[in-house]
């Protein structure tokens, strides 16, 4: 149900780049800068939570609604401005303007919610043959150095 929240929601962060919203955001780039410190402060929490975090118990199955694992799974993806900045880079490579927007646009929507299916669905399927593995206090002090280390590094970032 996660792929398809997030495959869902790439189509719906395409679609928000391909109806405006990077030319909106390249002529206020200021917004760019504070979004990257934003960014940077959340990794930071992240990363303190993660370290912080004691070693997951094993969840039933059951236990979380399909429906909420699908909303959370958009919700995430909506909510990560790394997605449309990656969009504004990426889609106008693609479109080209002697032919129709809206033929491209659909096409360019389901090829991204196709590959973002594929990916999170594989994320899923490796993640469920590794999840005794997953829960310990190492593998969280590991997702807590990656947090702090990419928040190093887009601190570092001059734009």
């Amino acid at each position: 149900m996660a792929a398809s929240g997030f495959a869902i929601a790439t189509a719906l962060n395409q679609g928000i780049v391909l109806a405006g919203l990077g030319l909106l955001l390249s002529s206020h780039m200021d917004i760019l800068i504070y979004l990257k410190w934003a960014g940077v402060a959340y990794m930071l929490v992240l990363a303190y939570k993660a370290w912080r975090a004691a070693p997951s118990s094993h969840q039933q199955a059951g236990s979380i609604s399909r429906a909420r694992i699908f909303f959370t799974a958009i919700l995430v993806s909506l909510s990560n401005p790394k997605v449309i900045l990656v969009n504004m880079m990426l889609l106008p490579v693609y479109i080209s303007a002697d032919k129709p927007l809206a033929a491209q646009a659909v096409t360019i929507l389901c090829t991204g919610a196709a590959i973002s299916f594929s990916v999170y669905a594989s994320y899923a399927f490796f993640a469920s043959k590794f999840i005794t593995r997953l829960k310990s206090k190492a593998a969280n002090n590991v997702v807590a150095s990656i947090y702090a280390s990419a928040a190093g590094a887009l601190a570092l970032v001059n734009r």
